[in-house]
């Protein structure tokens, strides 16, 4: 066992094309199950879907993807639906498999209910009016 880097001396950048494995998988320390072997971060536009009543406007948002999971974060102003099942949001950054949840918050940290990513593309929030300025954070699973 080698351990790379000290407290007073550090590695700068490291440039890994299998991943890292995390553990000693039974002495093999091979195992596929502990390699962490995708990262990514970046931006995305979100779109509408569904019938809003008035339309969310200023969309933005930011993920970060580890391994499987993605965590992404959304901003956004206004927005009322008739329902909780009428308008959603598209066009999320990493394809989902599984569905995931989040919650949705205005800037005054008040409570805007809580979301649903489901049907592969489609973020649902549970409430039908929302603040002047929104923020939406939540995850999902991808292959």
């Amino acid at each position: 066992q080698i351990d790379l880097g000290a407290t007073g001396s550090k590695w700068k950048d490291l440039y890994l094309s299998g991943g890292v494995v995390f553990g000693d998988a039974g002495g093999s320390g091979t195992s596929s199950s502990n390699t962490l072997d995708s990262y990514e971060e970046g931006t995305w536009t979100p779109a509408l879907g569904g019938t809003w009543t008035t339309n969310p406007t200023a969309l933005s948002g930011t993920y970060t993807k580890v391994g499987r999971v993605v965590t992404i974060t959304m901003s956004f102003s206004g927005g009322v639906k008739s329902s909780a099942i009428a308008g959603y949001f598209t066009g999320l950054p990493v394809a989902m498999i599984y569905n995931g949840t989040g919650v949705v918050n205005d800037t005054g940290i008040v409570a805007q209910g809580t979301c649903t990513f489901a049907n592969t593309d489609r973020v649902w929030v549970t409430e039908n009016t929302l603040g002047t300025s929104n923020y939406l954070t939540g995850q999902y699973i991808t292959a």
